[in-house]
This record gives structure tokens, sequence and C-alpha cells, in this order.
């Protein structure tokens, strides 16, 4: 009895588990097939994540031990004024968001620096997260596929929402939205280039890369697919241009490679293009070979003959700012917070207020997903002091991170910071951050965490 009690008490008290646990909760949240059932989980975790906080303020003392943690925790002190005097009406609204940005910011980040790991147990920690965040897309990327392959299209309502999956307006959502799908697909394909490295299955995390790949092109979201060069674009500076410029015999190679490297982008150009060619005849031949070997299970299904990968959108969206809307958007939340300049208006007044400064259509968007830029959204919710540490915290992570990849021989963290600068970049066309508890918000803390945590380690065997 004894020993279960210290194996369960390990766990709680171990901010790994519940970090693991969360990650693991809120990809499955991303299809909302599984979003209200996961909910009393979420509860757990805001709880648990409570507890931590307060046990490891109080006898880990780590939250004020680090550069980045002293950032955070004043950014949560700034958020907590603005909840305080903020609109009293979403007062509770306002404490759980708090609650969540600083499990997110002071618990998550910390993970590794809680138990101070040494580098094996980092690594073997960091290993543990990259294939989660292989085999479970590779999953849902697979049924993504399948439903490609048969033409799947449908829909349903979730909380007066309608949700789309398999394939809507010729774009392939698979099991959740088709733009987020692109940003996780990214994420799954840097994690596998991070384990390839001396790894025995390396043929599943090739695989997985092409799979990922294909579901980028398949959503035909613009904003995904530059997304994916602009990942290409950094890792082949970092991880192949750079390393020959190190090397004293490779500096003549330094323009071949340089060569190369605009080769393969502007491949990756054209390849949505190309691909897209080729992808369209897969559902094409095997509605026709259902229909040929099973016509009365064909019909019985109702097997949907047409298919097509032309964008239902594009003559929509060709007559609208390059933009989408956004600009008008970004505009109306500089508005909101010029009356509440230094501490904002709270995240949970962030749709109330906009409501006033936006037509109908935008205001529709602004529900949906926020003022589609995290910088703007935590400007509006935190004031410019909120932001500004923020930006701060940021700058930081830039800077130290460049440091590494200027230093350092390339390994998986190399392709973590780099696929952060990504994710960084991503955040001015999307609002994912701090205020949610998406996979993509707490991913970023978790990498976050993981490579502000080996720059300190670095710089401290350094000394």
């Amino acid at each position: 009895m004894r020993q279960v009690y210290e194996k369960v008490k390990n766990i709680v008290i171990n901010p790994w588990y519940a970090m693991f646990f969360m990650l693991i909760i809120s990809y499955f949240s991303l299809c909302r097939f599984f979003y209200n059932g996961l909910s009393p989980f979420r509860k757990v975790i805001l709880i648990w994540g409570i507890f931590l906080l307060c046990y490891g303020s109080v006898k880990k003392r780590y939250v004020l031990k680090n550069k980045y943690s002293i950032l955070l925790f004043a950014f949560c002190v700034s958020n907590g004024i603005t909840v305080l005097i903020s609109d009293k009406e979403r007062f509770m609204y306002g404490i759980v968001t708090l609650a969540y940005v600083c499990i997110f910011t002071l618990v998550f980040f910390n993970t590794l620096r809680w138990n101070d790991l040494n580098e094996e147990q980092t690594q073997k920690l960091t290993q543990k997260i990259l294939y989660l965040n292989v085999i479970l897309p590779m999953i849902f990327g697979i049924i993504a596929l399948v439903m490609y392959c048969f033409n799947v299209k449908g829909a349903y309502k979730s909380g007066g929402e309608v949700i789309y999956y398999g394939i809507s307006d010729n774009r392939l959502w698979g099991m959740y939205n088709a733009n987020t799908a692109a940003t996780v697909s990214l994420i799954s394909i840097a994690c596998s280039l991070a384990l390839l490295e001396q790894n025995k299955y390396k043929k599943t995390l090739i695989s997985n890369i092409v799979i990922q790949i294909i579901y980028i092109i398949l959503t035909q979201g613009r904003g995904g697919w530059l997304l994916f060069i602009c990942f290409s674009a950094m890792s082949l500076v970092f991880l192949y241009i750079l390393p020959i410029s190190k090397n004293e015999k490779g500096k003549k190679k330094k323009g071949q490679s340089i060569v190369i490297s605009i080769g393969i982008l502007i491949c990756l150009v054209c390849t949505p293009m190309v691909a897209k060619k080729v992808l369209i005849k897969v559902p094409q031949t095997v509605t026709m070979v259902m229909e040929t070997a099973f016509p009365q299970l064909s019909e019985k299904i109702g097997i949907d003959k047409e298919v097509s990968l032309d964008r239902i959108d594009e003559e929509f969206l060709e007559e609208q700012d390059v933009s989408n809307g956004r600009v008008e958007i970004w505009k109306a939340g500089l508005q909101i917070v010029k009356d509440n300049l230094l501490f904002g208006i709270g995240s949970e007044n962030v749709i109330t207020q906009a409501k006033a400064y936006l037509s109908k259509e935008r205001y529709a968007n602004v529900k949906k997903g926020g003022f589609h830029n995290s910088y703007i959204t935590i400007l509006v919710s935190s004031g410019i002091i909120g932001v500004g540490v923020f930006l701060i915290f940021l700058l930081m992570i830039i800077i130290d991170g460049f440091r590494y990849l200027f230093t350092k021989e390339k390994n998986k963290y190399s392709i973590l910071i780099i696929l952060l600068f990504t994710l960084m970049a991503n955040e001015l066309l999307e609002a994912r951050w701090l205020y949610n508890t998406s996979y993509l918000n707490i991913i970023f803390w978790v990498f976050a965490g993981i490579v502000t945590y080996v720059y300190e380690k670095e710089l401290r065997a350094e000394k």
C-alpha cells in the first residue's frame, strides 16, 4: 500500500505527467467529435496544474530562478491586474483563463527545470514528446487520406456550429479544421526530422513526413504551405548551408549549397500545383473501381462521383484584400486597446468588445478565431505592459536560439528551435497562444521550455 501511495504521489507532484496528459487531451480536442467529451479532463488538468503551481512555487521555488520564468511571472502578474480591473460580469471566466495561462507559462514551460534533469534524462523526455507528435498526427493523417481516397464528405452540428469532416469546399479537412491540420502536420514533420538521426524507425518517420506533406497539400491552405516553405528555408540555412560555411574545406561548396537550396525552395513552391494533378486521380480511380466492382454497395453508401481540387472560394478570395479581412480585424483591435492602453480589457472581453468595431461578417470571423494575430490579441487582452513583457520574452528566445544555431552542431534541438521560429511567424496570422487550451498553444510552451532549458544547460557548461 505504501508503494502504491508513493507512486501516485510521485505522479501527482511531477508536472511531466500533467503536461503529457494535457498534450494528449489537447490533441484529441482538435477533433470536434471528442471536444465536448474531453471537458472533464481539462478541468482535472486545471485543478492539477493549480496544485503544481502552488507546490512548485513553495517547494521548488523555480519560478524566479531563470530569466525566462521571471518575465513570464511578470506577464502573469500583469494579466492578474487586468482581470481585477476589467469587466466584473465575466470575472470568474477571467480567473479561470488566468489560471490556465499561469499553468502553461510557469508549470509546463518549466517541466524539465522542475527536477533539473541531466542531458540523458532531458533527451529521453524530449524523445517521448517527439514520438507523441509523430504517432498521433500520423494516425489522423492516414484517416484523412483514406477519407480523401474514398471522397468522404460530411458535416454535423456541435454547439450551434457546423463542423466539417472529410472533404469540404474541395479541401481535405480530415478529422479537424483544414488550416489547423496544416500546422499540426508541420509540427509532426519537424518532430520526425528531429528523430531521424540514428533512429531504428527511419522508414516509419520518413513515411510520416510524406503523409503530412500530402496532407498539407490537400488542405489547400495557402498559409499552411507558406509556413512549410518558411520552415524548409530556415532548415536549409541553419542545418545545411551554415554547417558547410563553418568548415574551411566546405567554404568552396558554399555557393553550390546556396544554389541547391534555392532550387529546392523553387520546387517546393511549385509542388502543390504538380501534386494536385496527380493526387486528383486517386479518388477518381477509387470511385470508378467501387462503382464497377461493387455497384450495389456504392449506391447504398452514396459514393460521391464529383471529385475536384479547385477551391470553391477561389473567386471570392480574389475579390477580397490579400489579408482575407485580417487587416480590418487588426484595426478594430487597435481601436479597442486605445481606451485601455496599460492593462488591456482581458481576454474574456475580447469577443464582446469587438462587436462594436466590426461588420457582421468580420465579427463572425473574430468569434471563430479571435483577432487572427496573437500579438494583437495579447495587446488587446493585457495592454502594452503585458505585450511588452511577452515580446521581451520572445526576443530572448530568438537571440539565444540564433546563438545556439550559429555555435552548436545540428541536432534535434536545432530543429525544434527552427520550428519555434516558424510558429512565432505563424502567429502573425493566427491567434492560438495563451488564452485557450488548444494543442498548438500547449505545444509551443512545451517546446519553448525544452529549448530554453537546453540553452541554459549549455551556457552553464561553458562557464
